[in-house]
């Protein structure tokens, strides 16, 4: 297992890739790579795509 530790300004960037930003256009293919790269946990438990929380 990697753990990868981000800056807060890079969360940031990559949720406004998330929610189709234009200023988050850029961050596009590292969201892309980091949503492919998690593994979820079994059981469908966790997040939902979107980022919000399942409860």
């Amino acid at each position: 297992m990697v753990t990868v530790y981000l800056d807060q300004s890079k969360w940031i960037d990559l949720a406004r890739a998330l929610h189709g930003r234009a200023d988050g256009e850029r961050f596009r293919d590292a969201l892309d790579v980091a949503r492919h790269s998690v593994r979820m946990p079994s059981g469908g438990q966790g997040r939902r795509a979107g980022g919000r929380s399942s409860t």
